[in-house]
């Protein structure tokens, strides 16, 4: 029983971060792909309130994502 629920929480650890780093990735690459072909885009775009929002956005969808297997 210790086993299995280890081997569960384990693969909760990997189905939550793995989304979290590919959803991330995608948001820097958006973002240089802004800075890069857009860049008056990117000046009013890019807040820090909008950073925030989307890393909290980034975790919530990641963490909805990890809990549809379990």
């Amino acid at each position: 029983e210790e086993k299995r629920g280890t081997c569960h929480f384990a693969a909760f650890l990997y189905s939550f971060t793995i989304p979290v780093i590919f959803m991330t990735l995608a948001a820097i690459s958006f973002h240089r792909f802004l800075f890069i072909a857009k860049p008056h885009l990117h000046k009013q775009f890019m807040r820090p309130w909008v950073a925030l929002t989307l890393t909290i956005a980034i975790w919530i969808l990641s963490a909805v994502y990890s809990f549809a297997p379990f």
